[in-house]
């Protein structure tokens, strides 16, 4: 069973994937809200983190992250397992 995300464990894993929530794919697609208005967000498809058809799935996120999936990059060989999960632990902060 997922954990709760807390406010603690937000600011970890913002600290942890400082500079990935910066990276380039990440941000112009989901946007700083997680709700994929970007431009570029709306062009792809992107998920909105926010919305209630968007079900939260640790193994299905960490899976999309480190393997990539259609339009999104995989970020494996960018990013250390740790990194990984601080990024789902991130994007699950928008629910």
């Amino acid at each position: 069973t997922p954990e709760t995300v807390t406010e603690v464990s937000i600011e970890q894993a913002e600290e942890d994937v400082e500079g990935a929530t910066e990276a380039p794919e990440l941000r112009p697609l989901h946007g700083a809200d997680g709700r994929a208005q970007t431009a570029k967000g709306k062009q792809t498809g992107a998920t909105d983190f926010t919305s209630a058809k968007w079900q939260p799935n640790e193994a299905r996120g960490l899976r999309t992250i480190s393997g990539g999936k259609g339009k999104m990059p995989a970020f494996k060989g960018t990013l250390s397992a740790d990194q990984i999960r601080a990024v789902w632990n991130y994007v699950r902060s928008f629910k």
